[in-house]
C-alpha cells in the first residue's frame, strides 16, 4: 500500500506499538497495550484531542449514512468530546435508547449523563431539554423518584429559555412531573411526600385546566396520557381521594383511546379505570376492565413490555380482590418473572405482595415462607423509594409465623410493619385496602 497513513501504521507494527486485527475487508489496528495508548493520547494537547474527536465522528458519519442508530453510541462519546453539544445529545438520545431496550438502564444513564456534560448549564436549550427529560425517563423507570422530578423540572426550565416553544413539550413535561409525584406516593415518608406533592401542584393544576379543552378536541395520544395521570392523581395526591374525579377522568382517558385506537394508550387508562372502579366498590368492574386490558397487552402486535407486566399484575390484583385467588396466582408469577427479567424492581415486589396474600387467605403457609428469603434479598438490596412500602407483606408474615408458635419472630415483624406504616401513612389517612 503506498498510502501514507498506512505506511506509518505499518511501521508502528514493525515497532511493536500497534497490531492488525484479524478479519476481511478493510484492516483495523489496534495499540498492543493500554499504556501506550494512554501515553499517545496524553501526548496530545486538549484542542488536538477535540479536533480528532471531531474529525472521526464526522468520518463515520459519511462511513455508515443511514445506520448511526448502530453505532449511536460511539458517535456520541465522539462528539461529547469534541465540545459538539447537538450532535453529542442527539446521539447520546439514540444511544439511550437502545440500552433501555435492552434493560440497560445505567448505560443508559451514562450516556445521557456525559451528554448534559456536553451542553453545559449555559448550552443550547433546546438539546438540553431533550437531554434533561430522558433522564427524568429513565429515572422514573428506576422509580428513582427525587432524581426523576429534578430532571423533569430541570427540563422545563430548559423549555421556558426557547423562544416560541411547543405547547406539547409544555403539556407532556407537567404530566411527567405530576406522574412522577404520582409514583412516589407510599414509596417515601409522608414529610418527603408533601415535597414532591407541592413540587408538582402548579403542573396539575395546568393538566386540570388543559383538559378541559383536550376533551372537545381531535383524539390525541397526550390527551390520553394527560386524563390517566389525573385519574391516578386524583386519589393518590390528596389526603382524602377523590374517587369520583378519578372516575371521571380515567372514563375520559378511556374514551378518547378507545376513539385513537391507540392499545399503549388505552391500556394505562383501562388500569386507571380499574383502579378507580375498585374504590367505588364496583369489583366486578374492576376485574373485567382489568382482563380487557390484559387481554389487549397479550395481543401479538402490543410491544410496550413493561405495560404488559403493569397488566398481569393488575389482573392478578383484581382477581385477589373478588376471592379469586387461585386464578390470581398464575398471572402473578408471570408478573414477577417479567418483572425480574425487565429489572423492574417495583413490579416484582408488587407481584411479590399480592402472592403473598393470595397465599394467606389460601392457608399455603409454605409457599409464604418459602419466599422469606426473596423480601429479605429485596429489602437489603432496595430501598424503599425503589420497591413501594414493605409493612403489608411484613404483617402477613407475621401472622404466619404466630400461627405457627413463633411468637418472637410474629412480633418482630409486627412492629416494623406497624412502624413503617405509621411512617408512610401517618396515624389515619388509611385506604380502604390497607385494613391490617
Amino acid at each position: 500500500m503506498s498510502d501514507p497513513l498506512y505506511e506509518r501504521l505499518e511501521t508502528l507494527e514493525t515497532a511493536g506499538l500497534v497490531r492488525v486485527l484479524s478479519g476481511q475487508g478493510e484492516p483495523e489496528y489496534q495499540f498492543r497495550h493500554a499504556l501506550t495508548h494512554e501515553a499517545a493520547y496524553s501526548s496530545l494537547t486538549k484542542q488536538r484531542r477535540r479536533q480528532l474527536h471531531l474529525v472521526i465522528g464526522q468520518c463515520l458519519e459519511a462511513l455508515h449514512p443511514g445506520r448511526e442508530i448502530e453505532i449511536a453510541e460511539l458517535l456520541a462519546y465522539h462528539f461529547a468530546v469534541a465540545g459538539e453539544a447537538e450532535p453529542a445529545c442527539r446521539y447520546a438520545l439514540l444511544a439511550a435508547d437502545r440500552a433501555v431496550s435492552t434493560f440497560a438502564y445505567d448505560e443508559a444513564l451514562a450516556y445521557l449523563e456525559r451528554a448534559l456534560k456536553t451542553v453545559g448549564e449555559e448550552g443550547p436549550a433546546e438539546p438540553r431539554l431533550g437531554v434533561l427529560e430522558a433522564l427524568g425517563d429513565v429515572h422514573s423507570l428506576l422509580r428513582q423518584g427525587s432524581q426523576a422530578l429534578g430532571r423533569f423540572l430541570g427540563a422545563f426550565d430548559a423549555w421556558k429559555g426557547i423562544p416560541d416553544a411547543s405547547q406539547t413539550d409544555f403539556l407532556r413535561l407537567h404530566r411527567k412531573i405530576v406522574h412522577v409525584s404520582t409514583e412516589m406516593k407510599w414509596a417515601v415518608e409522608m414529610r418527603d411526600f408533601e415535597a414532591l406533592r407541592l413540587a408538582s401542584e402548579a403542573s396539575r393544576r395546568s393538566l386540570e385546566s388543559a383538559s378541559r379543552v383536550l376533551e372537545s378536541e381531535a383524539p390525541h395520544p397526550e390527551t390520553v396520557r394527560i386524563m390517566t395521570v389525573l385519574s391516578n392523581a386524583a386519589w393518590r395526591m390528596e389526603s382524602r381521594p377523590d374517587w369520583d374525579a378519578a372516575l371521571r377522568h380515567a372514563q375520559s382517558a378511556v374514551r378518547v383511546g378507545e376513539r385513537l385506537g391507540s392499545a399503549v394508550d388505552l391500556s394505562p387508562a383501562l388500569g386507571a379505570l380499574s383502579a378507580a372502579a375498585f374504590a367505588h366498590g364496583q369489583l366486578r368492574l374492576s376485574l373485567d376492565t382489568a382482563l380487557q386490558r390484559l387481554d389487549l397487552t397479550q395481543q401479538p402486535s402490543f410491544s410496550d413490555v413493561r405495560e404488559r407486566l403493569d397488566s398481569l399484575r393488575g389482573a392478578g390484583s383484581a382477581w385477589m380482590y373478588v376471592g379469586g385467588y387461585s386464578q390470581a396466582i398464575p398471572l402473578l408469577l408471570e408478573a414477577e418473572s417479567l418483572a425480574s427479567r425487565v429489572q423492574a424492581v417495583d413490579q416484582r415486589f408488587n407481584a411479590l405482595s399480592l402472592l403473598t396474600q393470595c397465599w394467606f387467605r389460601l392457608d399455603r403457609w409454605q409457599d409464604l415462607l418459602a419466599r422469606e428469603a426473596d423480601w429479605e434479598e429485596i429489602e437489603r438490596l432496595f430501598p424503599q423509594e425503589r420497591t413501594g412500602p414493605v409493612c403489608f407483606p411484613l404483617a402477613l408474615r407475621a401472622a404466619v409465623h404466630a400461627r405457627r408458635g413463633d411468637s418472637a419472630e410474629a412480633e418482630a415483624l409486627a412492629d416494623r410493619s406497624m412502624r413503617i406504616m405509621l411512617g408512610t401513612w401517618g396515624s389515619s389517612n388509611w385506604l380502604r385496602n390497607a385494613h391490617y
